[in-house]
């Protein structure tokens, strides 16, 4: 009966195959573990930037160390993920002080405590001169 019922699923189905997960999607080992893309954002307040990041996909979870500056290259924001759980993942960083207008950088470096950096990026707003909008 078993193989009866085999034979007519399979006679109408067919041999399936399954992907769970694209190729190019495939866990990478920690010292092969990259940036893919980083966006930044400046919030309407000019005190708040959106930082979203998307990574290759990994075997283990890494680290990341966000340091932002101003264009005198003080350090104005920071922040760190820990063992991140996903490859895209977004965080709203608060810049703090006198927020002068001019270009702020934000330096990225992704690492594991075993093998120490592995990628870097960096990536600049501008911050227009004028009011803050204080609504949001």
């Amino acid at each position: 009966m078993q193989n009866l019922l085999y034979r007519y699923i399979m006679g109408m189905f067919g041999q399936m195959d399954i992907h769970f997960l694209d190729e190019q999607q495939i866990p990478l080992p920690p010292e092969k573990v990259r940036f893919r893309d980083v966006e930044a954002t400046l919030l309407p307040d000019k005190r708040r930037v959106r930082l979203s990041m998307w990574l290759t996909p990994f075997q283990a979870p890494p680290n990341i160390d966000i340091s932002a500056f101003d264009s005198q290259q003080r350090p104005v924001g920071s922040a760190t993920i820990i063992e991140a759980i996903e490859p895209r993942m977004a965080i709203t960083l608060h810049l703090r002080g006198s927020i002068d207008p001019g270009l702020y950088t934000i330096a990225l470096t992704l690492h594991y405590e075993q093998n120490g950096p592995v990628d870097g990026r960096e990536v600049q707003i501008e911050i227009p001169e004028g009011p803050e909008d204080k609504s949001t």
